[in-house]
């Protein structure tokens, strides 16, 4: 049986913060993709041959378009919008900006805790 593990797509304008997802994820064996542009992303998401990733690791503030303009534009976009998770430095900023998230941590992360919410968030999904 061939089984294709879930899609993480991870925005955030820090390369290093994209590495160190990547490296996290890939090590749970999830398969990644990182982006440090949200417009881009959305675009992405958006094409018919686009990717189609079973949950959104987004950075709340980007340069550029930030975190909740794209978590707004992706789900009107999408009937069926996937879970986000949220990153940033200030969690309540978060909630105020995408109370409807999956996930909301802070920046750093605890690598145990954002390990345990993509695992609720891509169970909820798959049920």
């Amino acid at each position: 049986m061939n089984h294709t593990p879930p899609l993480i797509l991870v925005i955030d304008d820090d390369p290093g913060m994209c590495r160190v997802a990547r490296a996290l994820f890939e090590a749970e064996g999830y398969a990644v993709l990182t982006t440090q542009d949200a417009a881009g992303a959305l675009s992405s998401l958006s094409a018919e041959d686009g990717p189609r990733p079973a949950l959104i690791v987004l950075d709340l503030h980007m340069p550029g378009m930030d975190g909740a303009t794209f978590a707004r534009e992706y789900q009107a976009r999408h009937r069926e919008p996937v879970p986000l998770v949220v990153l940033s430095a200030d969690v309540d900023a978060a909630g105020d900006a995408l109370p409807w998230a999956a996930g909301r941590l802070g920046k750093p992360f605890d690598v145990d805790r954002i390990l345990d919410v993509v695992r609720r968030c891509l169970d909820a999904e798959a049920r």
